[in-house]
């Protein structure tokens, strides 16, 4: 019996040692997540993504606005003729045929004030896609850390059943040999059974993340994608000044805020020269019919009489105002609540570094030694089976938990940055004080990199 409990401890060493180091994908069928292939994805999405083409159609649009702003109004023109009675006018000596032509004069500001308001419409619809950019950067990125932590979920449940085929061969070398009871197959078997139904579950939300990327790059459903890996753990992060600042200052939607805000004034102004007159001039001219000969002209003032509006136009100026100090106090609250996401989003950054330090560093290693130490000791008859089971639970959540938080931690990075305004040059780095943004300079920290032409 004792040569046969040898070969088996011998056969069990050989075979966890290779359920540990085989790889389940090669390095050449991984695409890592670097900023520059995220800034290819993010280039492809700006031109192909409807969404954003119709964002920039608006601001076309409003950009058309301002050239159709007019400085001059249509001249009007008028032709009559006149009759008359017996006894009346001298038609022939007066003239039958009448003529005249009214031109509207562009006083008071009135066509300044609403190029103006124009202007500032554009400003608004230029925020807006810029928003809508920075929004869609986001998703696209973050649909791109999930889907590698999904490809690096599947990988470790594939790890996994190869580590349960590789017990599952030896407890039934076990049983052959009398040293172990049918118990511990039955449990390994229900064990890989339900491995591979998650297994399932986990390959449907990868495609559905798949096809998600697609959608977000505005292509067809389906295209093939690699398998996706995920980067290393970035840096720390401090919580600076300079990024409340960058917050405050930059946050996309707070830039659409204050666009409107400058838009609503604008027309507060051309609400308020509503007071004014309209004025034109205008030229008159009659002839007889009968000859075609000039018989006498005139020339006219036109002049509107806008006071019987007086508090109409008042209250469509308070309206104006009113709204602006809305939008100046939605803006004011929107400040606040940047703030209070900013430190979240810091918050979070910071606890999945460290909870991704803490398994990579400490518990990861100590899991694959008690995995380890559990398989020298079943094999040789001084550990319970249950004991080899909880090691094998521990490294398994062990190697999840760190890919959750390296996943989690650039999550929130891309929220951060999303948050701080951060343009497509911008990095991690921006985001420090000078003193420290030159450690970072060479490190792939951000998630929203430089751009890129993609080819897929």
């Amino acid at each position: 019996m004792k040569p046969r409990i040898s070969s088996l401890v011998t056969a069990w060493a050989v075979a966890g040692s290779v359920a540990l180091a085989t790889p389940t994908t090669t390095a050449d069928d991984l695409v890592t997540l670097t900023p520059t292939f995220l800034a290819e994805l993010v280039e492809s999405a700006r031109t192909n993504h409807p969404g954003l083409r119709a964002a920039a159609l608006r601001t076309t649009a409003a950009q058309h606005a301002v050239s159709a702003v007019r400085l001059w109004d249509d001249p009007m023109f008028r032709f009559g003729g006149m009759v008359g009675g017996d006894p009346g006018p001298d038609l022939e000596m007066e003239g039958d045929l009448l003529y005249e032509i009214e031109q509207p004069l562009p006083l008071f500001g009135k066509a300044t004030a609403m190029r103006k308001e124009s202007e500032a419409g554009v400003a608004v619809a230029a925020a807006e896609e810029s928003d809508s950019l920075q929004n869609l950067r986001r998703s696209l990125v973050q649909t791109a850390f999930q889907l590698a932590l999904a490809d690096e979920t599947l990988a470790i449940g594939r790890e996994d059943l190869v580590l349960l085929d590789r017990m599952m061969a030896f407890a039934r070398e076990r049983l052959a040999a009398g040293l172990d009871s049918n118990l511990n197959v039955l449990r390994l078997e229900n064990e890989k059974a339900r491995r591979e139904q998650q297994q399932t579950t986990d390959t449907l939300q990868r495609d559905f993340l798949r096809t998600t990327l697609d959608r977000l790059l505005g292509g067809r459903p389906g295209s093939p994608w690699p398998a996706f890996a995920l980067p290393d753990i970035a840096p720390f992060v401090p919580f600076t000044d300079r990024m409340i600042e960058l917050a405050t200052k930059y946050e996309p939607r707070l830039q659409v805020l204050r666009r409107e805000i400058e838009m609503a004034e604008a027309g507060v102004e051309v609400a308020r020269r509503e007071r004014f007159p309209e004025v034109s001039l205008g030229i008159e001219g009659r002839q007889w019919s009968g000859s075609g000969g000039f018989r006498e002209g005139a020339f006219t003032v036109g002049l509107s009489l806008p006071w019987f509006n007086r508090s109409r136009i008042r209250a469509q100026v308070d309206r104006g105002r009113a709204q602006a100090e809305a939008l100046r106090e939605a803006a004011s609250d929107y400040t606040l609540s940047v703030r209070q996401e900013l430190f979240r989003v810091w918050t979070r950054i910071d606890s999945a570094r460290r909870e991704a330090l803490l398994y990579r560093d400490a518990i990861l290693p100590r899991s694959a030694q008690a995995v380890d130490t559990a398989m020298a000791g079943w094999s040789s008859g001084r550990t319970m089976f249950t004991d080899l089971m909880e090691a094998r639970r521990m490294l398994t959540e062990a190697r999840l938990m760190r890919a959750r938080a390296i996943a989690e931690q650039h999550l929130m990075i891309t929220e951060l940055v999303t948050c701080c305004g951060l343009g497509e040059l911008d990095s991690l780095s921006m985001l420090l004080p000078e003193s420290d943004a030159s450690s970072l300079d060479a490190k792939p920290a951000s998630a929203i990199p430089l751009r890129a032409p993609i080819s897929r």
